[in-house]
């Protein structure tokens, strides 16, 4: 299991050998030992005992602290190489516009590719549901975002993709779970509640990768500098929200492996329970493991090792490598 994850409020994370123990009032909760382990997250109230915390480090574990609602509040990364000349090209690109907007256009045209992809692999399963117009309207935005002149005309573009895709993306569905159009901080409904926690998962992972490459995650090129996010991990996980992040939510959903139980109103917004997020959490850890076709090497990866490739992939060619290719998540 290549990441922990605590949501326990008031647990403990304590080490006993080379296993990690998660405690709360004398009851083991969770355990793992530590060579199975590339992460470990701590969600909301949670405690770390200083031997715990060293042994992680020292075995090159990363350990994540979130907030309750799942906000990065920061990280303990151990060692690692400092790729400056990458950072310092990440810079150059960032001041260079021409070169900013080209990369810019490749995570957006990737991104409308993918949701014009879950749209049409939907429609092969559920003929009777017509989704053409919407697939129409996504291949012209793909279009017009490969010829956008300006960061402003791009996200123009982006924005009407993406209310052209959420406007079908509830046809998908085929629950009982509310889903009224996508809302965000807070999410509105249950399906909002765990498309949003989705991204965060995804951006969280990328967040870390990107800095283990030697990126600096919070300069990005689609995104623009905003203190305290990482807009570099924003911009990546572009391509991955709409083949990877929703197929994940449509599968529990319309599965039903989650239910209107699972879910909780939090001031005008709606989350999961604890029981609830502790099932999307296990749930997320079998999508990710997952394997496909890596296309440039032929290879079957888990979904998590392509996220590592294509953080890779983009350092490469920021130092002078091949362009990207931002394939669709299709099995």
């Amino acid at each position: 299991m290549p990441a922990g994850y605590v949501t326990e409020p008031g647990a403990s994370v304590k080490l006993k050998g080379e296993t990690l123990l998660v405690e709360k009032n004398g009851e083991i909760l969770a355990e793992w030992e530590l060579v199975h382990l590339e992460s470990l997250c701590l969600w909301g109230p949670v405690h770390i005992t200083h031997p715990a915390m060293r042994a992680l480090l020292n075995d090159g574990i990363e350990v994540a602290l979130l907030s309750k609602r799942g906000r990065l509040i920061g990280q303990l990364t151990p060692p690692k190489a400092r790729n400056v000349a990458l950072r310092l090209e990440q810079y150059r690109c960032y001041e260079d516009a021409p070169r900013r907007l080209a990369l810019a256009k490749g995570l957006v045209h990737a991104k409308i590719e993918n949701a014009r992809d879950l749209l049409g692999r939907y429609q092969r399963n559920h003929p009777e549901t017509d989704l053409s117009a919407a697939m129409s309207e996504l291949a012209s935005s793909m279009d017009q975002a490969l010829r956008s002149n300006k960061l402003d005309e791009l996200m123009g573009h982006e924005g009407m993709a993406a209310r052209s895709y959420f406007a079908a993306f509830g046809r998908l569905i085929r629950a009982d779970l509310e889903f009224d159009g996508r809302s965000t901080r807070p999410p509105r409904d249950p399906v909002n509640a765990l498309l949003s926690l989705a991204y965060t998962f995804l951006v969280n992972e990328l967040t870390s990768l990107l800095d283990a490459v030697g990126f600096d995650p919070y300069v990005g090129f689609f995104h623009a500098l905003d203190y305290g996010r990482p807009s570099l991990a924003v911009d990546l996980a572009e391509p991955f929200r709409h083949g990877l992040m929703d197929r994940l939510v449509l599968y529990l959903v319309n599965n039903r492996m989650l239910k209107e139980e699972d879910f909780e109103r939090s001031g005008s917004g709606v989350m999961l329970t604890r029981k609830g997020f502790q099932g999307f959490a296990r749930q997320y850890e079998i999508h990710m493991n997952r394997r496909r076709v890596d296309i440039p090497t032929g290879r079957r990866e888990t979904y998590r090792r392509h996220l590592q490739l294509q953080a890779e992939r983009y350092a490469a060619y920021l130092q002078g490598g091949e362009p990207v290719t931002w394939f669709d998540m299709e099995d």
